[in-house]
């Protein structure tokens, strides 16, 4: 498998982690639920140590960006 970049990392754990598609019929309740994880992030939903490790992100800067 390739090597992901940041943005492919992050997406991989709001799909598969964060997201509720179950009651996403539209594309319209599919964009209200991509916005609606995307404002939690950094309250319900946190970017583990572990992605940071990963992706080589430096502690102060991950800090910044929680």
């Amino acid at each position: 498998m390739p090597e992901l970049n940041l943005v492919e990392k992050l997406w991989q754990i709001v799909k598969y982690e964060w997201l509720n598609l179950f009651d996403v019929m539209d594309f319209k309740a599919f964009e209200a639920e991509v916005i609606r994880v995307f404002e939690q992030v950094g309250q319900k939903y946190m970017i583990s140590a572990q992605f940071q490790i990963s992706v080589g992100v430096l502690p102060q800067v991950a800090e910044s960006l929680l």
